[in-house]
């Protein structure tokens, strides 16, 4: 077991939007990062089940919300990597008291991991790392890159975009260290790659990717933020801004993390659901285990829960009666990411 993910790469806000979340809601979510899990905390539902068939990334969420019950603001921010700190050992050592065994066990054994902060310690986020030390700068200058979170008008960025990018190396790059074989090996979880039929991935994610350049502000998008950087220097992630920081220290009690596969937790779970953030888990399971899972949220759900889950390249749509499929054409506009094909929304009727 590792830590694929030390950040979540689907967009909190299409996230938000498609489950329009209350108060008086019960939500079942994949937790990965646990970054879009505190996401949908900050619009303070009843209670969220964060659910993880690798206890290596509910530990890593773990890690981030005693960060946020125990520590102030800045040294949540340097424990992190926000902020650079020579200082991240000592700021850990407040947090081991409070860690169940097995999160006590996993980080004081790779204590070197933790100096980069937690946000850069997932086999993704090291690989995005690695293309931005090694090779990035010697294609596409750091000036070139800062200029573009500049940009106030579309026009300009889009205008910019045409002239100093997509003439430069750019292009080159991005196919090249976005290509199946690279990311399989490198960057993501091998098994979302299990199911997969041919298809030229880098061609694919390098067209969604020039759509955000030319069609959406990319001032404002963190995830292109840290993919072009390494770091979060012009937009920053919500639950890392000072106010939602605090604001989330009042809410950690409402969460609880569940080691299981969620086929297995809503087999063995008595509780109803209203909402259900589901991520990509169906990428690396098979099409039984995909529709034995939606049989069982059906069966756990309340008239009218809402979710949504991601496609990366399977087609994964439930053929049900008692489940309406929404078409998400609004959802696609305001999506930050690329990585994905589909963005799947519904409800249960």
């Amino acid at each position: 077991m590792k830590i694929y993910y030390s950040q979540s790469w689907e967009d909190i806000e299409v996230i938000i939007k498609a489950l329009q979340i209350n108060g008086s809601d019960i939500v079942l979510a994949i937790t990965s990062s646990g970054d879009n899990i505190f996401g949908i905390l900050l619009k303070e539902p009843k209670i969220i089940y964060a659910v993880d068939k690798n206890p290596c990334q509910n530990a890593l969420f773990e890690l981030k919300i005693k960060s946020i019950e125990l520590l102030e603001y800045e040294e949540f921010l340097q424990i992190s990597g926000i902020k650079v700190s020579k200082n991240i050992n000592k700021i850990f050592e407040k947090i081991i008291p409070n860690l169940s065994q097995f999160t006590k066990n996993l980080f004081q054994k790779n204590k070197r991991f933790l100096r980069k902060g937690f946000l850069n310690i997932g086999k993704f986020e090291n690989y995005i790392l690695f293309i931005n030390k090694f090779f990035l700068p010697f294609f596409i200058s750091k000036g070139k890159i800062g200029k573009m979170f500049l940009f106030k008008n579309i026009k300009k960025q889009r205008e910019y975009y045409y002239k100093k990018w997509r003439k430069d190396l750019y292009p080159l790059i991005f196919k090249l260290f976005f290509n199946e074989k690279l990311l399989r090996f490198l960057g993501r979880d091998p098994e979302y790659f299990k199911y997969l039929n041919k298809i030229n991935m880098a061609e694919y994610y390098y067209k969604k990717a020039e759509n955000l350049f030319l069609k959406s502000p990319v001032k404002d998008n963190f995830y292109l933020n840290y993919i072009l950087t390494g770091k979060y220097n012009f937009a920053f992630p919500s639950y890392y801004l000072r106010e939602n920081f605090f604001k989330l220290k009042t809410l950690l009690n409402r969460i609880k993390i569940i080691n299981s596969d969620i086929l297995s937790f809503l087999k063995n779970t008595e509780n109803v659901f209203t909402k259900f953030y589901l991520s990509d888990i169906f990428e690396g399971e098979t099409l039984d285990y995909f529709k034995n899972t939606f049989a069982e949220i059906i069966n756990k759900s309340k008239k009218g829960a809402k979710f949504i889950y991601f496609n990366h390249f399977l087609d994964r749509i439930p053929e049900n009666k008692k489940i309406k499929i929404y078409k998400n054409i609004q959802l696609e506009n305001i999506n930050r990411t690329f990585f994905y094909r589909e963005i799947i929304t519904g409800e249960i009727l």
